[in-house]
């Protein structure tokens, strides 16, 4: 763990935080820009990597996906679908905040300097739109099958691009964890038993489904901030 990976991720979880103490009024107001700004800049983003045929940085991370949902939900008022774009958005940016405190440094190795500061800033932006969404989306119970069937499409999706797009030179994380090869590294071995391997997304489906729980729990609050 880097201090400054800590505290660079500390900050943004305490202004995330302040964020979500403010006024409703004030959410509402800045939201349709932050999400106007995301997919505008990852569209751009991305069909520049396409033009240029860089495939292998086709998006297929959960979070990249993320990115799109949010705009387009936002951007078009898809009130029906405010709950799976706050889930998608807040486990995408708290999740990159938590590891970048201890893998800050390996991401700086593997991609760059640069790159790492625009993912982190994006990561950031994210976590912060999925804040801004406090009390303005009230999450029920119906709301998690949507999420399941977001999630069902999201993990074809990324099948499907496998099939199509060889991605084995790139550090996938998605890929790292449905292929097993998460699991592989942490062991230390290729010799792994079936029902390892059925434990292991076993783990992987209880682990997200407590992720679930916890953003209900977060995000059924009803109670708003006395300055609304």
């Amino acid at each position: 763990m880097n201090i400054y990976t800590l505290l660079l991720s500390v900050f943004v979880l305490v202004i995330g935080f302040l964020i979500s103490r403010t006024s409703l009024k004030f959410k509402k107001m800045i939201l349709p820009s932050i999400a106007v700004i995301l997919l505008v800049y990852k569209s751009a983003e991305y069909s520049f990597y396409i033009i240029n045929q860089e495939l292998d940085k086709i998006p297929i991370e959960f979070s990249t996906l993320a990115y799109f949902l949010f705009g387009i939900v936002i951007i078009f008022k898809i009130k029906e679908l405010y709950a799976v774009a706050a889930f998608a958005s807040f486990i995408s940016g708290i999740g990159y905040l938590l590891v970048f405190i201890f893998m800050g440094s390996r991401y700086v190795e593997i991609h760059g300097f640069y790159s790492t500061v625009i993912a982190f800033t994006s990561h950031s932006i994210l976590f912060i739109a999925s804040v801004l969404l406090k009390n303005i989306v009230v999450a029920k119970t119906k709301d998690i099958k949507y999420i399941v069937i977001y999630t069902a499409i999201y993990v074809a999706y990324v099948f499907i691009i496998n099939a199509l797009i060889d991605l084995s030179a790139s550090y996938i994380f998605i890929n790292l964890l449905l292929q097993g090869d998460l699991l592989r590294n942490l062991l230390g071995t290729t010799d792994i038993s079936i029902f390892t391997y059925i434990l292991y997304y076993i783990i992987i489906h209880s682990i997200y489904g407590v992720i679930i729980f916890i953003f209900f729990k977060i995000y059924k609050d009803k109670r708003l901030p006395k300055n609304t």
